[in-house]
């Protein structure tokens, strides 16, 4: 099994312990990592990877390097868990007493390691920590990159994690004095995957508040929510699925949930004088909810006369993409929080849109553009807040962008479907309830299937589409897609 260099003391240095050998080490006195014997095996752990391995001590046999669940409570998932079964397999039943080992020592190594940072910072910080009677302030070098909960997505190498954010009602309990006080509340939980090279290495699920910095290849990862819902919301991954990805399900096929987002569209909105559309408008769906994985992300403009359907489809889209949110009042404040709070696929009828969200809207087709508001504290101050609304918005209109407060960038901007007077195919408009199921097949394929839509992505920003500039970037997120469902679809 390799380790770090000079990290680990020979392994026959031992001392007994109920029958399993902790090995001490001056890394263990400074809070970098243990060594556990059982038998004639050594179970390593790391605290700056949060890794586990184990190996014979003859070298003959050992696990590759595991992350570790995220909280030292959940060890047990080491002899459950099928990510841990190299670990079973080694170790057998002596896996048992490592992991009761495992929780009593981690957090004494945790805690060991607050203890070092705090009383004896390294020589190259001196200068930038400060004391004033019983506070510290330690200046960080690098505080991390700042990405929003909702629209969790980091790259960095060769590595990237991509998270999804929901809602859900939980107990919770906090230790004061004279007991446990217990109280139920709605809280915010993100799940997260980690890619290496392409390839899918760790899955987690974790409650906001214990999941606000993470770390690739040892660069922060601060997740940020400024706004918080109150309550839970209907187009969010759902708790089943967020249970079923920490399971470890199967990723779900590009074509068949494709075919599944086209079956919906037909049930609920008639193209017969187009059914190119279909596959269109599944495309669309499905690109949201890998949109911050492109620089830009279209509208998906309705335009069509009274009674021809546009709602219709404003709805249906909405409510089959991720995070829809069908914004009922668009002042440009509630705007700015809907996106904070959600970076939803927003879905806006002509009649509540007004000039002034129209400034608003336009930042949300390019990534890293952002609105600056001024925003008054308790304490009389101004701060500048800097907003990114960069999300997936879908219109129904009668008339065009610039007829409403926009302008001819902003029609450049948009796929544009002009709907045509048909047979009503479904006869009532749909329910976000009726859509859970194959929106949690698309969370699902966000999650275990994103590395597919990069690599798709690279390969088709070198092909000539015969399209440029804002024409090239409005398709490009469609066409990656539909080149992931099929020759078919993609010609």
């Amino acid at each position: 099994m390799d380790s770090k260099p000079g990290l680990w003391i020979n392994v026959s240095d031992v001392n007994s312990k109920q029958g399993i050998r902790i090995l001490p080490a001056d890394d263990y006195d400074a809070g970098r990592g243990l060594a556990v014997r059982a038998g004639d095996h050594v179970v390593k752990v790391l605290l700056d990877g949060w890794v586990i391995c184990a190996a014979k001590i003859d070298g003959s046999e050992a696990t590759p390097w595991l992350r570790l669940p995220g909280d030292v409570r959940d060890f047990d998932r080491l002899l459950t868990g099928r990510r841990y079964r190299p670990l079973r397999r080694l170790l057998g039943d002596r896996l048992q007493d490592v992991v009761r080992i495992l929780q009593v020592e981690v957090p004494k190594l945790i805690a060991r390691r607050e203890r070092e940072t705090w009383q004896k910072p390294r020589p190259e910080e001196e200068a930038l920590t400060f004391d004033a009677g019983d506070t510290r302030i330690r200046i960080v070098k690098e505080d991390g990159v700042r990405v929003p909960a909702g629209q969790l997505f980091y790259r960095w190498g060769d590595e990237f994690i991509i998270g999804e954010l929901t809602y859900v009602h939980a107990i919770k309990e906090r230790l004061v004095k004279g007991g446990v006080e217990t109280y139920e509340t709605i809280i915010p939980l993100l799940a997260w995957a980690r890619y290496r090279q392409g390839e899918l290495v760790e899955r987690c699920v974790r409650p906001y508040e214990m999941a606000k910095k993470l770390e690739l290849q040892g660069h922060p990862i601060l997740v940020e929510l400024r706004t918080r819902y109150a309550g839970t919301h209907e187009t969010l991954m759902s708790l089943e699925a967020i249970q079923a990805f920490q399971g470890g399900a199967e990723p779900p096929e590009w074509r068949q949930v494709f075919l599944k987002v086209r079956d919906v569209v037909k049930e609920f909105v008639s193209f017969s004088w187009d059914p190119r559309l279909y596959d269109v408008v599944a495309c669309y769906v499905m690109a949201t909810y890998f949109a911050e994985v492109f620089r830009a992300f279209p509208y998906l403009y309705a335009y069509g006369s009274q009674g021809s359907g546009k709602t219709r489809l404003l709805l249906t889209a909405t409510y089959l993409a991720r995070h829809g949110f069908v914004v009922t009042d668009p002042s440009d404040a509630s705007i700015y929080r809907v996106a904070e709070a959600f970076r939803p696929t927003m879905g806006i009828d002509e009649s509540l849109l007004g000039r002034g969200a129209w400034k608003i809207i336009r930042t949300a087709f390019k990534k890293g553009f952002k609105v600056p508001r001024v925003e008054k504290t308790s304490k009389e101050e101004f701060v500048l807040a800097l907003f990114e609304t960069y999300m997936p918005v879908v219109f129904a209109s009668t008339e065009r962008p610039s007829e409403l407060g926009g302008n001819e960038a902003d029609e450049a901007r948009a796929i544009f479907i002009t709907m045509q007077r048909d047979p009503d195919p479904k006869g009532r408009d749909p329910e976000p309830w009726e859509f859970q199921e194959l929106r949690d097949q698309l969370y699902l394929l966000r999650l275990l299937r994103a590395a597919e839509v990069l690599e798709a992505l690279r390969k088709l920003e070198t092909v000539n589409l015969g399209l440029y500039g804002h024409d090239r970037e409005v398709w490009l997120p469609i066409f990656t897609v539909a080149s992931l469902v099929g020759e078919d679809v993609y010609e």
